[in-house]
């Protein structure tokens, strides 16, 4: 599992992994994290649930915690990921078209890159070179105390 870091919560989010390989897809802006696993979590999650609050207790983090994921996101990008709806029945969030269209291209790249590093020489390579798991022989790792 993987972790959006930031200010004190952490979204665990699902590792890409192939073999003994595990990817993190980020997309960077001006050095700073503008969609991620985590941010691509909370966009996922606002759209099952309608609502900031109700994403923020499905991915166990604070409501200000996911506020201020959703305006990281939503300063790092040409127009708003997640459109926000006040007053009467129709109140909660929702993605906006950019916002799906993000997220549908993040999940598509990560896609590529885990079928691509699958299929890679080199991947194969470094895969038969790594020594066995400690399970796997029996032995105990020079790194664990008492060894």
């Amino acid at each position: 599992m993987d972790e959006e870091s930031g200010a004190g919560e952490a979204i665990r989010t699902r590792a890409l992994e192939v073999g003994p390989f595990r990817l993190r897809l980020q997309v960077v802006r001006d050095g700073e994290g503008a969609f991620g696993p985590g941010k691509a979590a909370v966009l996922e999650a606002i759209e099952a649930s309608g609502s900031i609050s109700a994403a923020g207790r499905s991915l166990g983090i604070s409501y200000r915690r996911c506020w201020v994921l959703v305006d990281e996101m939503n300063r790092s990008w040409a127009s708003a990921l997640v459109e926000l709806q006040r007053g009467g029945k129709a109140q909660g969030a929702k993605l906006s078209p950019l916002g799906r269209t993000v997220l549908d291209a993040y999940r598509g790249l990560e896609r590529r890159l885990t079928e691509g590093l699958a299929a890679s020489p080199e991947a194969e390579i470094l895969s038969r070179h790594l020594s066995p798991r400690v399970s796997d022989v029996g032995g105990a790792s020079i790194d664990e105390p008492g060894s």
